[in-house]
């Protein structure tokens, strides 16, 4: 196995943990949602959220400790899918109709914003394992 192949892996491994690490982190400390009696929809989409991120957070470990092409080009993928998901919760679920709310100045944004990352990341990560596989001829 090729180290460089190896070093980009491990490297969009960690960008991708310590990104959903940080946006779980704050969605549930700085960023969250109003919180009130009642629970609301930008309630339930921070939660669904906050499971994808736990998601996207083991596949970054995965990607550190696994030395496999085809295992870190299906980590890739499924981190793609899980961000495209990530980008679809406040969409699906929903957050607040009024727009000055936190919810949809902080949270939402904070969202869509990292799932883009994690998204961009992932595909040059995937072009840079293809990349360097047919340049060494494996």
């Amino acid at each position: 196995m090729n180290k460089k192949v190896l070093n980009v892996s491990k490297i969009t491994g960690i960008i991708n943990l310590l990104i959903s690490v940080f946006v779980f982190v704050a969605v549930n400390t700085f960023l969250h949602p109003c919180s009130g009696e009642k629970a609301m929809r930008c309630n339930y989409s921070t939660i669904a959220s906050a499971l994808i991120l736990i998601l996207i957070a083991l596949l970054g470990i995965s990607k550190v400790i696994s030395s496999e092409n085809k295992s870190l080009l299906l980590l890739d993928v499924v981190t793609i899918a899980s961000a495209v998901e990530l980008l679809l919760i406040p969409k699906l679920i929903g957050s607040c109709e009024m727009s000055a709310m936190v919810c949809n100045t902080r949270t939402m944004p904070a969202l869509t914003i990292s799932s883009l990352l994690l998204t961009l990341i992932s595909i040059i990560s995937i072009i840079g394992n293809v990349l360097k596989s047919r340049r060494k001829g494996q």
